[in-house]
């Protein structure tokens, strides 16, 4: 089990490859590292366990992609800022 918090090699692995498709279409890794953090508190939350029924391991994949969408929607619509703070100081750096 993961400390609350960290982020292994996988998630970052998908967070570039979010980043590439999502630059595309505008949005940036600031939005990308929003939505994972409000992903990981969400799950960390329990919401998972509240979709998925007892027993239902089948819907584990539809409850990650409800989970995905509604962390879009919160980095969206309330950011906590640390995405636009990395941003910045990666720009700063360049």
């Amino acid at each position: 089990m993961q400390p609350v918090g960290s982020i292994n090699s996988f998630q970052v692995t998908q967070l570039d490859a979010a980043a590439d498709a999502n630059t595309k279409q505008g949005q940036g890794v600031d939005h990308q590292l929003e939505k994972l953090l409000w992903t990981e508190m969400l799950k960390s939350a329990g919401i998972e366990d509240a979709i998925i029924p007892e027993g239902a391991a089948s819907a584990s994949s539809f409850a990650q992609f409800v989970i995905e969408e509604m962390a879009a929607d919160l980095a969206e619509q309330h950011p906590f800022g640390v995405g636009e703070a990395a941003n910045d100081k990666v720009v700063q750096e360049q």
